[in-house]
């Protein structure tokens, strides 16, 4: 009967994980997985009220991310003057720790003529992507930050695909970015971009 209390233990683990995240999807997926566990190890050992209660939990998960997947979110663009506005300041400051762990040692200050475009989700400020055009061909991109809560490919998808018309039309041919994180690695590869020799540098045509 080991392996039925490993469920079990299993269960009880990515639930109170679950409970760590601040990105809704992954909660919910994490929380999802936990109460399917927890109704596999309640059935082999006929204890009912907990089955019925993780399976009513697992459907409660299931229907929000059935929401989050297909929930039609408002999304604007924010092109600011200099990068330097006031609000910019306090969106770095607010979330530098998290920025720093996917960018360190990211100081807009340090950027010559930064160009900046704050991402708006039902209103909400959710993404900071920072650029500079390095010559008539490369839109190199120094930052691409959403806010925890925010965190899927939505943003990205959205930015890019609202912002390649305008780069094309200045001529612009490819966008060029670095990470070393692998999490954000992965987000790269996912958006389309490919990575140079060196696995740092990642590339995608406009």
């Amino acid at each position: 009967m080991l392996w039925i209390e490993v469920v079990g233990y299993a269960g009880s683990g990515l639930v109170a994980l679950s409970s760590t995240m601040s990105n809704i999807k992954r909660l919910r997926v994490f929380s999802l997985a936990g109460a399917l566990l927890f109704v596999v190890y309640a059935g082999l050992l006929h204890l009912w009220p907990i089955f019925g209660v993780n399976l009513f939990i697992a459907g409660v998960n299931l229907y929000h991310l059935y929401r989050i997947k297909f929930r039609r979110d408002y999304f604007t663009l924010n092109e600011t003057l200099t990068g330097k506005e006031y609000f910019i300041g306090q969106f770095l400051k607010f979330y530098h720790d998290d920025i720093q762990s996917y960018v360190p040692g990211f100081d807009i200050d340090a950027i010559d003529n930064p160009k900046v475009i704050v991402i708006m989700r039902n209103l909400n400020p959710v993404g900071l992507f920072v650029y500079t055009v390095e010559n008539q061909h490369v839109v190199h991109i120094l930052l691409d930050y959403a806010t925890p809560r925010y965190r899927d490919m939505k943003n990205g998808r959205v930015l890019l695909n609202r912002t390649v018309d305008k780069f094309r039309a200045l001529g612009y041919l490819q966008f060029v970015t670095a990470s070393e994180s692998l999490k954000h690695q992965a987000y790269l590869r996912r958006l389309g971009f490919v990575a140079d020799k060196d696995g740092k540098t990642f590339r995608r045509a406009v």
